[in-house]
């Protein structure tokens, strides 16, 4: 929490390896349900926030800023009234778009994540329409990394699912041909003896969210 609020004051050497560990221990905590649900509205973890406002991920802040990210995925995660995160769809919604927009790929996929946590509100999947977040995803399909692809898709997936808040979004910014295409060429790159990959799959089932929905409406 200090460090977030000397936000601008650079981090270096000891006080950035003691603040990387410390978000490092919160990560690996919030993997336990228990814990991690009471950590989830700790108005503490605000401070996660403040540190991706406050720094990039370049030189020597990017091992920071991986760990920041992936501690935010891990506690978004859990839908708890009270939850400090996920109460601030609009300002992580932006915070992670940014991030997306990285050439780090573990960050690119713990940002889609994270995203695909915060996707599984009704309310914060209209922010995330609003502030044209889908659009990042949507452009993150044509990435050569599979992980990046299959944690797109993931993120996409709610999106797709729901003819109010993302459907035409979706749709509008050509989210079907895209998505169609990507799985033409994830399958077209797969040995034909090989069952389809993650990448793959992901984006079939989000193809057919899409689909389905607007079998559906008709």
């Amino acid at each position: 929490g200090g460090a977030a609020e000397a936000a601008g004051d650079a981090l270096a050497g000891d006080s950035l390896d003691a603040v990387v560990k410390l978000i490092r221990l919160v990560a690996h905590l919030s993997i336990c349900p228990e814990v991690g649900a009471r950590m989830a509205t700790a108005p503490e973890v605000g401070c996660l926030l403040k540190l991706l406002e406050s720094f990039t991920m370049e030189g020597a802040h990017e091992e920071l800023l991986l760990n920041t990210v992936s501690a935010i995925t891990n506690l978004t995660y859990y839908v708890v009234d009270g939850s400090t995160l996920l109460e601030q769809p609009a300002r992580l919604a932006g915070l992670l778009v940014d991030v997306l927009a990285m050439p780090n790929e573990e960050g690119v996929v713990e940002a889609c994540r994270a995203l695909g946590n915060l996707s599984r509100l009704p309310d914060a999947r209209a922010t995330v329409c609003e502030l044209r977040v889908h659009e990042a995803l949507l452009m993150l399909l044509s990435h050569s990394s599979p992980l990046v692809i299959e944690a797109a898709s993931g993120a996409l997936i709610n999106l797709a699912a729901d003819p109010e808040h993302g459907r035409a979004a979706l749709l509008g910014a050509g989210g079907a041909a895209m998505l169609a295409e990507t799985l033409a060429v994830l399958l077209a790159d797969a040995p034909a003896v090989a069952r389809p990959g993650p990448a793959a799959l992901m984006a079939a089932k989000t193809m057919c969210n899409l689909v389905c929905v607007g079998a559906a409406d008709v």
